[in-house]
């Protein structure tokens, strides 16, 4: 008697033994199927916004509609302007996909106004911009999504002074219209640390922040 109860015993634990090891499998068939379905929705994603990207219009900046102001604060009271007279590059953007946009350009830092010949040729001394080494900053967007009221924040590596820098702007898509041909706009803004791209000189009497702002016109390529 005491060997049947034992076997039966043991016949049980083997039956509900077998029975958890069935419901683990089947999690794990579940679980595998829900990544598979994932892993098919985002390579359908993926596919969706390449094909928009390529089917997007291409535009290139117009220098003589297009503007980069720069704000600073100086002697801690006043905000002190000034601009880039030389943009170029070129976007591609849509904004009912913004994740498949994308903007690429240059600005020289030799062409800096600021209303005083003497400041400038200062603002492009090694003090500052370092012009004569360095002539060009650069900005390539990373990411673009939907922002605030109708706004949109893309994200994306600011080179200035042979730093990158990772940097965050609010985008405005200004619409699109006709001026010799098919044209778009847009502005953008941010702010950065001068000294977080090596530009420390007149503390005290010029804040780190900068506040740059980025008007742009273009033509469809």
């Amino acid at each position: 008697m005491k060997t049947r109860t034992m076997i039966a015993t043991g016949a049980a634990v083997l039956a509900v033994g077998a029975s958890m090891g069935a419901a683990q499998l089947g999690k794990i068939k579940n679980a595998a199927e829900q990544t598979r379905d994932e892993v098919e929705r985002t390579i359908e994603k993926v596919e969706r916004a390449a094909e928009r990207a390529a089917d997007a219009p291409v535009y290139g900046v117009d220098g003589s509609h297009s503007t980069v102001l720069f704000k600073i604060q100086h002697a801690g009271t006043s905000n002190f302007y000034g601009r880039f007279d030389d943009i170029d590059g070129e976007w591609s953007f849509d904004p009912a996909t913004p994740e498949s946009g994308s903007f690429n350009f240059e600005i020289s830092t030799v062409k800096i106004n600021t209303g005083n010949r003497k400041r400038d040729t200062h603002l492009k001394s090694a003090d500052f911009f370092n012009a004569k080494q360095y002539p060009k900053a650069s900005f390539k967007s990373t990411s673009i999504s939907k922002g605030e009221e109708g706004k949109f924040q893309m994200d994306g590596e600011l080179t200035l002074l042979d730093e990158t820098r990772p940097i965050t702007a609010e985008l405005e898509f200004l619409g699109t219209g006709n001026f010799n041909g098919p044209i778009a706009a847009f502005e953008a803004r941010f702010t950065i640390s001068r000294s977080a791209f090596g530009m420390t000189g007149f503390e005290g009497g010029l804040g780190d922040d900068v506040t740059v702002t980025v008007a742009v016109e273009g033509k469809q390529k």
